[in-house]
Parts: structure tokens; sequence; C-alpha cells
């Protein structure tokens, strides 16, 4: 046993020293019914196999669940890894070394109990996780950026009923990249096993409560509000990733970009979950894209034929093709591609009805095997119409390209001949059947319907929204035989077993159809609609008993707070809940918390304003709607709302301050002074402050010798712009050289403009200081110079030659020319232009020597004797 926790505890450390790295990609939650109040969360978490640190990837996580009404903390739950799987490419012929990402898998089987999880605003599940990819494009520092995985689920236990939901499995992860200026597609549609109909939209990811220098890896999962990635300059929601079109999503979960640069760019998609038109839930999953150069080539042309008729069709037409019933409803389809050889495929999708048309199309795949080539297809209708009057099917031809498929849409709009059956009817069918209802009374409708074919005929009773067993409606055959049925509808609309405050209106189709062989004949249909007549309701009241005016002007940085309250003079029980007119408060950061009760009720609106998320070329006027509504379930819901209308200024902000520190450097106001020779170097600090805090940059912005400015890279300064919070450091060094004097070596000043520049948004304020440099020739060194002045050239290998080491190269003025050796005769014995000569005194005999060092605006003289 204490072998197995010695190995425990070294699992940990080894699991928390590995805890800090690059790799996340994204992920969401799932939420899993089971059976009673069981359900599974899982959390899948996306890692980066290319950028990510394998110690990275956790043995369990903790995650935190609280309620929205009020974000009380209700349990944590740890679950454990239990697989980690590679996700596919599309076309794994397309697989990219640059994109390999895996999918972890953590789970655990947890119980919501009904006495704890019935508060009718739901809950949430939240988990923090440090760090994304370091290489992320479109953050403005995603070393220091993490994720909060976030989930909103609805309560089990509503109005004293058990209320089941499993919330969406998220749509399949994006597994491949895009190409630059090529248009880029993804089905990014979930499912949803309850059958909740759900909403897409793209959303800025959420960063970690912890973020920042040295954050801690897992942090304890903190409550709502959570902070909002930092984007790079110029990204918003609306293009994290740019292009024509930038990056977007419909209603439907289809992910469309055309990008127009490279780069790795993480966006988020948050679904909402609806049943019966109320919004019960929310999952968020955050993804990253990669966006790389790439050639995909030429989209395949495609043609079609009918058999046994002349005309050829393509593209998107709406011409109407006409099939007799003992038509051949068989056509060819000829494809052709430029980019040869390649794989193509063929999709059939309904345009104008609903059904599955892969069975028309032929599952082999072919191959072109030039450009030339063209490729036969052969596709049969069914001899059934597929719906009433033209049918619309869009044939899709696609390539193998990479990453996704280029392909060629052929449209085909025929309309077949009808079959000749009789359709059923409705016996006196009214066609709308409107009922006004009052509470506890019990409506009883009888429909009978006909066939003169004497066919075998349904009737079905099928709700708009709503469950017939939600409101124990009654709907049953008493009479069925061939040609005929008879089926009685029955409800008591009972206030006390039924919730009308949200919904007291009903309406209901009775659709009746054959058994043909043919499902077109749709037969005869009526409608029944049904109101519940409500008693009179009190409006309730909401007002704030601390905000004085209802137009308020806030500065960014302030803090905006104050109470509302909602009150209902019938003690019915109310809502209280924030609007915002066109935004989404959560968006902004404000935190205000949407609250339930009975007769009085009060919530605290609070928005601490930043820059961060806060965009005043976008929105400087904010629009918020308190609305209280009551839930009289017999009566009449109604509402009272409290308009406050925010107008945004930019924030008051200090200057900052831009200061140089260093040896010899003597500052004086807005300008600091330094000499130096040429061939030494030049060091100091610049240092820009901001009292506010912001984020500050420091530039070096202009050279300027003399009366001209010149370009900085001639220079070669070594000086790194930089970039940090409240107080930004950078050093200058540079070793200046002869070309940066005046003419004929003079004595030259440079100037050189620093700035630094605070980040306070809409209100921008810098600083700039001058550093100026009197540049001087070095002295050429021959104050102290003392040279050899004998040497014994007698072949005992000792001082057998005569030179002058550290023989001064020169300055800028004077460079070394030549050396000059005379006997005493005044004739030259050696000469050399080699800093470095070596003179051997052969066939000199003993005696003084002179000897002349030439540079260019000075000679160096002395004598040296030769003794042999």
């Amino acid at each position: 046993m204490k072998k197995y926790l010695l190995l425990l505890l070294v699992l940990s450390l080894v699991i928390h020293c590995n805890l800090r790295a690059s790799h996340i990609v994204g992920g969401e939650f799932e939420l899993v019914y089971l059976n009673g109040y069981n359900y599974q969360l899982n959390l899948i978490q996306y890692f980066d196999d290319v950028n990510g640190e394998p110690g990275a990837e956790d043995v369990f996580t903790d995650v935190y669940i609280y309620s929205k009404a009020d974000n009380q903390f209700m349990q944590s739950v740890r679950l454990f890894n239990s697989s980690s799987t590679f996700v596919p490419y599309t076309n794994p012929e397309c697989s990219d070394a640059r994109l390999i990402t895996r999918r972890i898998f953590y789970t655990a089987e947890i119980q919501l109990l009904p006495t704890l999880y019935n508060n009718p605003e739901g809950y949430y599940v939240v988990y923090e996780r440090c760090c994304r990819n370091y290489t992320i494009s479109n953050l403005a520092n995603p070393r220091e950026t993490g994720q909060t995985f976030y989930m909103e689920f609805p309560a089990v236990n509503q109005g004293g009923k058990q209320f089941i939901d499993s919330t969406p499995v998220l749509f399949p992860p994006l597994s491949d990249y895009a190409c630059v200026n090529e248009l880029f597609y993804f089905d990014f549609r979930g499912s949803d096993a309850d059958g909740d109909s759900l909403s897409y939209r793209l959303s800025v990811p959420l960063n970690s409560t912890n973020s920042g220098p040295d954050p801690d890896p897992q942090p304890t999962p903190s409550p709502s509000p959570h902070p909002l990635v930092e984007f790079a300059a110029g990204v918003t929601v609306n293009n994290m990733v740019s292009g024509n079109p930038a990056l977007t999503i419909n209603k439907d979960g289809f992910l469309t970009v055309r990008p127009n640069r490279t780069g790795l760019f993480v966006f988020a998609v948050t679904v909402d979950e609806f049943r019966n038109g109320k919004k019960i839930g929310q999952a968020k999953r955050d993804f990253q894209m990669l966006v790389i150069d790439c050639d995909a080539g030429t989209s395949p042309t495609a043609t079609g034929q009918i058999n046994g008729r002349p005309d050829i069709f393509s593209g998107i037409s709406d011409e109407v093709i006409y099939f007799g019933k003992d038509d051949d409803k068989c056509m060819k389809l000829f494809v052709t591609d430029p980019d040869s050889p390649e794989k193509i495929t063929i999709k059939a999708i309904a345009v104008n009805f609903e059904a599955d048309m892969e069975s028309i199309i032929p599952t082999e795949t072919l191959i072109t095997s030039s450009p030339r080539d063209t490729l036969e297809f052969e596709i049969c209708l069914p001899d059934c119409p597929l719906t009433k009057g033209p049918a619309i099917i869009d044939l899709l031809v696609m390539d193998d390209a990479c990453s996704l498929p280029l392909m060629d849409t052929l449209r085909l709009v025929y309309e077949m001949e009808d079959s000749g059956n009789k359709e059923p009817y409705i016996v006196n069918n009214k066609n709308i059947v409107n009922v006004n209802m009052e509470l506890a009374e019990t409506y009883e409708l009888v429909i009978e319907g006909k066939d003169d074919n004497k066919d075998v005929i349904f009737l079905d009773a099928q709700p708009d929204g709503f469950s017939l067993d939600d409101y124990d409606m009654s709907f049953r055959t008493v009479q069925a035989n061939p040609g005929e049925i008879k089926t009685v509808f029955q409800w008591n609309a009972d206030c006390a077993a039924f919730d009308f405050s949200e919904k007291n209106e009903f309406d209901i189709t009775f659709l009746l159809t054959d058994e043909t062989s043919c499902p077109t004949n749709v037969g005869d249909s009526m409608r029944l609609h049904i109101q519940v007549n409500l008693p009179e309701n009190h409006k309730p009241n909401v007002y704030s008993p601390n905000l004085q005016e209802t137009s308020v002007e806030l500065r960014i940085g302030e803090i905006l707070n104050f109470a509302l309250i909602g009150e209902d003079i019938d003690n019915d029980d109310i809502t209280l809940e924030a609007i915002g007119q066109g935004f989404e408060l959560a968006d902004y950061g404000i935190n205000f918390q949407n609250v339930s009760g009975n007769s009085q009720i009060g919530s605290s609106f609070n928005w601490r304003t930043n820059c961060d998320i806060i965009d005043l070329q976008d929105r400087d006027l904010f629009q918020f709607l308190f609305v209280v509504t009551d839930q009289n379930i017999c009566g009449t819901p109604k509402a009272d709302t409290l308009t406050v209308n925010v107008q945004l200024l930019p924030p008051d902000n200090n200057p900052p301050v831009i200061t140089v520190r260093g040896s010899g450097v003597v500052t004086e106001g807005d300008s600091a002074f330094t000499s130096v020779a040429i061939g030494n170097q030049i060091f100091f600090n610049v240092i820009g402050t901001d009292e506010d805090n912001d984020i500050v940059s420091l530039n070096l912005t202009r050279a300027i010798r003399g009366n001209d400015e010149i370009d900085l890279d001639v220079f070669s300064f070594n000086f790194t712009p930089v970039r940090a919070v409240g107080r930004a450091v950078s050093q200058f060094f540079w070793i200046p050289s002869c070309i940066f004097l005046e003419s004929e070596f003079r004595d030259s000043d440079i100037k050189l403009e620093f700035v630094t520049e605070d980040e306070a948004c809409f209100n921008t304020k810098s600083d700039t200081i001058t550093v100026v440099f009197n540049l001087t020739d070095k002295p050429l060194g021959f104050d102290e110079y003392l040279p050899p002045n004998v040497f014994t050239p007698n072949t005992d290998e000792k001082n057998e030659y005569f030179w002058l080491p550290n023989l001064p190269a020169g300055n800028c003025a004077n460079q070394f020319e030549e050396v000059h050796i005379f006997n005493r005769w005044g004739v030259e014995v050696f000469a050399s232009n080699n800093l470095e000569f070596r003179w051997y005194g052969t066939d000199a005999p003993t005696g003084v020597y002179y000897y002349q060092v030439k540079y260019s605006q000075f000679t160096y003289k002395g004598t040296v004797s030769v003794i042999r």
C-alpha cells in the first residue's frame, strides 16, 4: 500500500510539472441522460499534437457546477480520462504534418437530485485550463491565454414534474485545414437526442479567469461572468478568421469562410437549445482553424442528358423536365476534370422536399485519366412523384481536392404525370375550426374521413410546437374500415394541471392519407385552433430604488451599479430579467442575475467597463430592458419594463512618460545628451511608464543627422520595440562607425526620437524624448606608444626581426597606409603596407636605421638599431 501511495505521489508531481503547456485546441461539455436522475457528464478536449506538450494531457479534471440564478456553487465532479484518439481528416490523403489533433475524452456518471436541481433558471458547468497554443494568430497574447469550458443545462424537476434533457451532442470537430483565397466549408451541425431544436452562432472564446504571465494551469473554476479572450488588433467576433467572406456560421450550423491570410485562428461557436420555442440550454465549443498556402486546383464540370432525349443541360436551371407514367426516368451524367487524374463522387440533395436521395446515386467512385476524359454515371429517378408539383434535386459532382473537394452542381427540375389515384377527404371539412375554451371546460371533436377507392386510410393528429401528451389531449380511432375512418379528439383545459402562462393557444392539424404506392398523395387536412380564455391579471411593476436617471453617461473604466426591484400585487410568481437591445450582456462583461420568486424580488446590475470588450466605434449607446413578468397560471401573463440607456464615453487618461537612463547620459527636459567616440559602444535603457497601468509600447521612430532624416536601417541600431502593462523597458545598444561622422571626419550630432504610447481605448496618449549623441573620432593612440628600438638578426633565434607590436591601425581620419625603413644615408632598405610587417634586416650591417609609419594625414617616425 505504501508503494502504491508513493507511486501516486510521484505521478501527481509529474502531472503538476507538465500542467502549464501549450496544447489546447478547444472542446466542449456533454450531459447525457441515463435513467432516473442519473446522467453521464463528458468533457471533450481537443489537443494539438504538433505544438502541444505530451505531458499536458491530464489524468483527470475537476469541473464545477453553479446555479444560473445566483451563481451558487452546487457541486464539483471529477472526470477521468477514458480515451485519447486522433481526429481523422475528411480525406486522409490530404493530411498535413502541421495539423494533427487528438480528441481526449473525460467522463463520469453523476446524480442530479430533484431536491437540489429544481431552479427554473437552470445551471451551468465550468472547467478552466491553461494554455492555448502559443502560435495562435488572432489573439493579442496567446501564451498567456487559457480557456473556460462552459455549458448550460435545465433543471431536472420543473413544475413538480421530472424534466428530462440530454444536451446537444456537438457537431464533429474541424478536422481539415483551409487554403488561402479558397472557399472552405464545414458542416458543424450536432444532434439532440430529445429532438430539441438547435440554433448556432459565432461567439467570442472564453479566457481563463487566472490568465497572465504565470497562470495557474488548472485554477478552481469560477462562477459567471467569465472573461473573454483578448483579440489581436482589428479582430472582432465578426472576423475571427478574416476573408471574403470572413468566418461565418448560419443558424443551422453550416460554417463557411474564404480566408485571405495564413495562420492559426481560434474561434467559438455557441449552440442554443430550444424546446417548444423556449431556450432550455446552451453549449459552447472553442476550436481552431489552420489556414495554409495550397493549390486546390480547378472544379470538375458536369452535364446531364435524359435517356432518349437530345437536350444536354448543365448548371443551375429552372427549366422543368416532364415525365409520363411510362417514360424512361434514367439519365446520363457526364463529368470532366482538368486536374486529372481525379476521383469523382456524386451526391444528390433534395431541395424543395424532404427525402434521402442517395439511393438514386451510383455508389462507385470513378477516376478521370486525362483532362479530356469524360466519366459517365447513370442516375434513375423513382417511379413515384416525390412532391406535389416540380421536384428539385441538386446533383453535386465532387473531386478529391485538398483539403476539401471542389464541386460542380447540376440542378434537375422535373414533374411526373399524376397516378390517377383519388385522394381521401374529410367529411364536411371546415378547413379551420376555431374554438374558445373556458378554464376547466371539456371540448370534443369528431372527425370522419372517406376514400372513394376504398383504400385503407389513416388520420393523424400533428400538434404545432407541442406534444399532445404534455397537455393530456386525447385522440383515438373509434371506427376504421376500408375507405372510411372515424376519430375523436377530446381535451379538458384544466388550469390546475397545465401552465397556460406561456402558452394558451394551440394548433393541431389532422392529416388524412391513404395507402397508395406513391407517397405524394397527401390526402386532406383540417386545422383545429384552440384558445383558452384566461382571467384578468394585474400588471407587475419594476423599478430601481437608487438609479436617479434612466439615461446615464459612463466613462470606460468606471463602474455602474444599481438595484432592480420587481413587484406583483396579485402575489403571483414573477421573474426579473435584463435584456440588451441588439447585444448580449455577457459579451460585454455585464453582471446581472435573472431571478424568480413570489410577490417581490430583486437583483443587482453591475458593469465594470473596460477596453478589452468594448469598441466605441461599433457601439457606444447601450439600451437595457429590465423586464418583470408574472407567471399567473390561470391568467394572461403580463410584464412591465424599465428602460435604461447608457452612453459610453472614452476613459480619462493620463499620458505615459518616457525616460532614458544610462551611464554618461544627461537628461534635460524632453532631451537627453551623451558623447561617444567611434568604435565605442553606447547603451542605455529607454523606459515608458503609465500611472493608469495601461498597456504601453516603446518604439524608436526617427533618426536625424544634422538636418537630414536617415533611414533607421542604415544605422543598425540594436533596439527592440516592446509592449507591456504599466511599464515597458528596452535597452538601446550601438557601436557607431566612421560613416556617421561629418565630412572630413568632423564631429557629428545624431538625434534619435523614442516614443511611448499607451493603449487607452479611444483616448490614446504618448510622450517623446530626443536622445542626442555627440560622435567624435577616436584618438590615434601614439601618446603613450613605446615601440622596440633594437633587434639582433644573428641567427640565435632571439629578437631576430624588427616589428611594431600593437601599432595603432588608425582612426577615421588617419588610416594606416605603409611603413618605410632607411639607412643613415637615406637609402630605403625596407617597405611594407602590412600593419603587422616583419623586417629581418637581411644584409643590413650593424648600425642605426630610421623608419617612417605613414597614415592618411600623419607620419610616425622612429629609429631602430641593428646589432649583429
